[in-house]
């Protein structure tokens, strides 16, 4: 059942004025589309969808979760099959609004916003000659592929990357590869992850 209480129905109020995106509920028309995630066979209804647009916002959704005691889900790309991106009763904070992907050729980073896909990735680092060895679906979402892994492309020649989100650090190094995992920043909802460059001669 879904929260109905005078101080969650307040709450929820006064975080649809504070968010620079959207706060979609039951009534709205968009809700059935905000809701879904990837695997249709899963069919929970959210009290609210977040749609942040930026860091501020994130950090306003979890605040209001923690007022109202709202179990909370965060959405990237949408595609874990288990349906962990959505919650029957809770808020789900969606970061699909925050695609940016911004590529340091110099020292081979990409910085990836929490909703960010792999072809939003691939096509940023291509214009550098350069690869993130995960996935291989455009449309699943970065942030999900590099905490788990994920198996890309180049595989038989690079690990999948894999991060460690509690460190501060990049916390995680593939042996005998130039690799670095880098870390999913809990304050920007960012990863961050050493690149390599294409050999177009192998």
């Amino acid at each position: 059942m879904l929260p109905t209480t005078d101080h969650v129905t307040a709450a929820l109020e006064e975080l649809a004025g504070n968010l620079a995106g959207d706060l979609i509920r039951p009534e709205d028309e968009s809700y059935a589309d905000a809701r879904s995630v990837w695997n249709g066979m899963i069919d929970l209804r959210p009290a609210a969808v977040a749609r942040c647009a930026s860091t501020d916002d994130v950090r306003v959704a979890v605040a209001a979760a923690q007022s109202t005691g709202l179990a909370l889900a965060v959405r990237g790309g949408g595609h874990n099959v288990a349906g962990f991106g959505t919650i029957d009763g809770g808020l789900v904070i969606d970061l699909s609004p925050m695609r940016e992907v911004s590529v340091d050729g110099s020292t081979r980073r990409v910085r990836a916003g929490g909703g960010a896909t792999l072809g939003d990735v691939d096509a940023a680092t291509q214009a550098h000659g350069l690869v993130v060895p995960t996935g291989v679906v455009s449309e699943t979402g970065i942030a999900g592929l590099t905490l788990s892994g994920g198996l890309g492309w180049v595989r038989r020649k690079w690990p999948p990357v894999v991060l460690v989100a509690s460190s501060p650090q990049p916390a995680a190094y593939a042996p005998n590869n130039n690799i670095t995992a880098g870390i999913a920043d809990r304050a920007r909802i960012t990863e961050r992850v050493e690149l390599l460059s294409v050999d177009h001669r192998r």
